[in-house]
């Protein structure tokens, strides 16, 4: 698991730099400690993450893993829809074989396609920051009110959920098929 973990996070090491800066800003806004954060992207199992000490209340818990995964995604999804249109539902290529004419633009949108993939396949926490965040809300021992547990149970188990799947890599392996389906769709 570490190795296929490990070498997702490289191929996709702007969206895993990313996913660490901005955990690294959220742990700063709401005052969450931060065990460690000299490089986000490094050669373990927390890499593309800050390794944070678990916050005791169950909304700073919640929203340390919560607002760093909106925010890749607010910046990767707009992104990827744009070189996602382009290149598969416009289908822009490099030659054109009716004109014969040369488009550069097409290796900016290839450029584009991998950062905002890249940052797409980085948007869930740390495994164990989700767990953590799930028994903070969800566990035997909490003291979260009910309209707090009804609120974000959804935004919980699919942060938990994308985390597992993220700890198995499965996210780049996602990314990977849905741009082989869109050029081969083509």
């Amino acid at each position: 698991m570490t190795a296929l973990y490990m070498i997702s996070k490289y191929i996709t090491f702007p969206g895993a730099y990313m996913k660490g800066f901005f955990e690294h800003i959220v742990c700063r806004m709401l005052k969450a400690d931060i065990y460690s954060a000299e490089k986000y992207v490094k050669n373990n199992a927390l890499s593309g993450h800050v390794y944070i000490i678990p916050p005791t209340g169950a909304a700073k818990s919640f929203l340390v893993c919560f607002l760093p995964g909106l925010f890749n995604f607010i910046l990767g999804a707009a992104s990827y829809a744009v070189s996602i249109v382009t290149l598969g539902f416009l289908g822009v290529r490099y030659w054109d074989i009716f004109s014969g004419t040369r488009n550069p633009m097409f290796f900016v949108y290839c450029v584009l396609l991998y950062f905002s993939a890249s940052i797409m396949c980085n948007l869930f926490p740390y495994y164990e920051d989700a767990e953590h965040m799930w028994k903070k809300l969800y566990g035997k021992k909490n003291r979260t009110p009910l309209i707090l547990k009804i609120l974000l149970f959804i935004p919980s188990a699919v942060i938990l959920v994308g985390a597992y799947i993220e700890r198995y890599a499965l996210s780049l392996l996602i990314n990977i098929a849905l741009t082989v389906c869109m050029f081969a769709l083509q």
